[in-house]
């Protein structure tokens, strides 16, 4: 993609990931090579958690709703971090009709179809919006995922603020 600077792969993990919390183990999305574990954030200060792992964590918002409830559930990761691709490094790319999994703590999958993917300013982006939508039909469930994306201001170390977010939404089919 022109204008993205490249960031490689993380590493591999030395260790296995921690056992998911609020009984959601991953998210899957292999055309966006996601295959990632589930990390419980929280809303702190009105403002959302950032995964701590940022390299291999997807995080999940149990303020919101729970996949499986019929409402929209909320996860977010980074686009990258620390120099390297992180989870949603390729969110912005989810194309209408695209699968999105939740798998379950039992085994469980939770099947996805995106039909929405947007770019906002991160200043300008209609929050109560995005994680209670008013479009929703009653007993639609929805999954949505929040990462950073799009322009990026550098500071002098080499790290930057992104002033973007992409936001996929997508309703569930199974």
């Amino acid at each position: 993609m022109a204008g993205k600077p490249y960031f490689p792969p993380p590493p591999p993990r030395d260790s296995a990931p921690p056992a998911g919390d609020a009984g959601i183990a991953r998210l899957l999305a292999p055309h966006l090579g996601v295959d990632h574990y589930i990390e419980v954030d929280r809303i702190i200060d009105n403002q959302m958690e950032s995964p701590r792992d940022g390299s291999y964590a997807v995080g999940f918002y149990p303020d919101f709703d729970h996949p499986g409830a019929g409402g929209n559930a909320i996860f977010s990761a980074h686009e990258t971090w620390n120099h390297f691709q992180g989870p949603f490094y390729q969110l912005n790319q989810a194309k209408a009709g695209d699968e999105i999994s939740v798998v379950m703590g039992d085994g469980k999958q939770l099947r996805y179809r995106v039909f929405s993917n947007t770019r906002y300013q991160v200043d300008t982006m209609p929050m109560a919006e995005i994680l209670w939508p008013s479009k929703r039909p009653p007993g639609e469930e929805w999954l949505t995922l929040l990462t950073c994306g799009g322009r990026i201001v550098y500071d002098d170390s080499g790290f930057g603020e992104y002033l973007d977010r992409d936001v996929v939404v997508a309703k569930r089919i199974s």
